[in-house]
Order: structure tokens, then C-alpha cells, then sequence
């Protein structure tokens, strides 16, 4: 809701067996001039696409294993950002943001830890989005996040403190391209992205806290979802995703989902996914999921949906 006439804030608050947990609780600015807007508080980064769009925006029921494992779940960071609006005829802006960590489950390092400002991560993104065409259009993005150091007191080890060459790096790109026929109302469409990842880091060692050795992982997804009629959305994803310790460990994830739009506020989705890895002695898994979701009160998505 709006808080001032140049500014608006919002929270949410996610209650479960676990307990409730505020999720996102943010102000944004609305009118800063030069086409700037500045974010803070406990957000969704601006790191890819997919990682920042809570659970029930997903076009899939289970988050992809690679956003998963390479981000840690949603892309929740405590910090600030910067967006800045270019002046081009197409739409182009410009992000940089710091945090404390991203990764609602990320678990290299706790909120409440007490740390120096190169503990904290360090975000720019570029995105751009353009029609091509009164039925076709694609957006793209770029993304880096940065930790300078991470700093680890060993246990094993009493009064040693680990601080060199423990840098992190995490690259991302994202492509969606969307054909929205113009003749077709909402009633015909198909939606097609994809985001790739590298992660660049020094691991430890679970056992004794001691750095490892650097490893070079990658991991994404591709999914094409296809609009047929006013309610029906079949569609298809493939993830791969690199173990973070060990890069050649190799886990695929195949999923078919069906999703039907009840009514505006009311959807059920039903998902098959199998999934297998290239472990010697490795075996596939198959899980199927019914969704059901339900939206009370205004609840907008706006483009994610289109």
C-alpha cells in the first residue's frame, strides 16, 4: 500500500508447520527523479528471473533443483537496491544491490551473524525486454552476484579464522519469449525460458570448516508452458544441475505439468517429474504432485502471467 506519496511498502508473512516467518517486508521509492528507484529492507533479490517469484508463481510445483541448490531457495536477501530506468526506446534497466546473503535457504552464513561489509553479497543485473512484433516478444537478462570473502571459524581447528581466496561469484542469464497472438485474446499463447548458472566457489569441508578446493559448477532449466483455450496450460521443463562440490556430479530432472485456471482465483495443477543423476551406483526417483491454489483478495501478477 502506498505509505507516502512517494513511496509504498509491502510485507508478507508466510505461516507453516515450522512457524511464521516474515518473507518479504520492503519499501520502494515511487517518484525519485532520473528514472531511479531505490528498494530496502527483506526483498526478493533481482538475481534471474524464476528466483525471485515466490512458490505459487512458479509455472511448476516444485522449484527447480538448480535454483535450489545454486541460490537456496528464493532469492530473499536483507539490503538495498538501486534500479535505474535508460532512456531507450525499448525497456532497459540497470540494478545494483547489497545484502547480507541471497538465499532464503541459504546456509553459508546466518542473518542474525554479526560480519564486515566484504561478507556481504553484491548484486548487478541488466534486463531488457522488447517487442518483436504485435504477437511475439522476448525479454533477457544478465545477472552477477559477488561475495568478497567468507570468513569461517574453524572448530577443529581453535583460533584459526580463514579469510584468503574465498571469494564466491555467481552468474546468471535468463531468456523468455513469449508469442501472444493479438487475434487470440487471452485464450491462445505459448511461453518459452530458460536460465543458465555458474557458481564459482572455494568449499570447506563440512567436518573440520578448512577451505577445499574451488570448484566451477553450472545448472539450469528450460520450460515451455502452451495456453490452449481460456483454461488449459500444458507444458514441459528439463533442469540440470551440477553438484556444488563435485562439478562432473550431474542431476537431470524431467517434468511434465498440466495446469487448468478454475476460475481467476482458483487453479489445480498436476505434475510428473523423474529424476536421475550419473552416480555409479545412482538411481531415478519419480514424484507426482497435485497443487491446488487458491488467491483471496487483490492479488496481481501483472506480466509474469501475460
Amino acid at each position: 500500500a502506498p505509505v507516502a506519496p512517494f513511496l509504498k511498502a509491502w510485507a508478507i508473512i508466510v505461516g507453516s508447520r515450522g512457524g511464521v516467518t516474515i518473507e518479504e517486508g520492503a519499501m520502494q521509492t515511487t517518484a525519485l527523479p532520473y528514472n531511479l528507484t531505490v528498494t530496502g529492507g527483506r526483498m526478493f533479490a533481482s538475481f534471474g528471473r524464476l528466483a525471485h517469484f515466490h512458490n505459487h508463481e512458479l509455472p511448476v510445483i516444485d522449484r527447480p533443483r538448480s535454483l535450489d541448490t545454486f541460490i537456496g531457495g528464493e532469492t530473499q536477501a536483507d539490503g538495498l537496491e538501486v534500479s535505474y530506468l535508460f532512456p531507450t526506446p525499448f525497456y532497459l534497466t540497470a540494478t545494483a544491490g547489497v545484502y547480507n546473503k541471497i538465499g532464503g535457504e541459504n546456509a553459508r552464513v546466518a542473518n542474525a551473524d554479526a560480519r564486515t561489509m566484504d561478507n556481504f553479497t553484491y548484486l548487478g543485473r541488466l534486463a531488457a525486454y522488447s517487442d518483436l512484433g504485435d504477437d511475439h516478444s522476448v525479454e533477457l537478462g544478465l545477472s552477477e552476484a559477488w561475495t568478497p570473502k567468507r570468513y569461517v571459524n574453524e572448530t577443529a581447528v581453535p583460533g584459526i579464522q580463514t579469510r584468503k581466496n574465498t571469494w564466491r561469484s555467481l552468474a546468471g542469464a535468463d531468456l523468455v519469449y513469449r508469442w501472444q497472438p493479438a487475434s487470440g485474446g487471452g485464450s491462445r499463447g505459448v511461453v518459452w525460458g530458460t536460465e543458465v548458472m555458474q557458481n564459482n566457489e572455494r568449499r570447506f569441508d563440512t567436518a573440520t570448516n578448512l577451505p577445499s578446493d574451488r570448484v566451477r559448477s553450472y545448472a539450469g532449466f528450460s520450460y515451455i508452458q502452451v495456453k490452449v483455450g481460456p483454461k488449459w496450460r500444458p507444458g514441459v521443463m528439463i533442469d540440470l544441475t551440477e553438484d556444488l562440490d563435485r562439478a562432473r556430479t550431474l542431476t537431470r530432472t524431467f517434468t511434465g505439468f498440466l495446469t487448468y485456471d478454475v476460475t481467476e482465483f482458483q487453479r489445480l495443477r498436476l505434475a510428473f517429474s523423474r529424476t536421475t543423476d550419473n552416480r555409479p551406483t545412482g538411481r531415478g526417483n519419480n514424484t507426482v504432485g497435485l497443487q491446488w491454489t487458491g488467491v483471496l483478495g487483490k492479488h496481481v501478477h501483472g506480466f509474469r502471467d501475460r
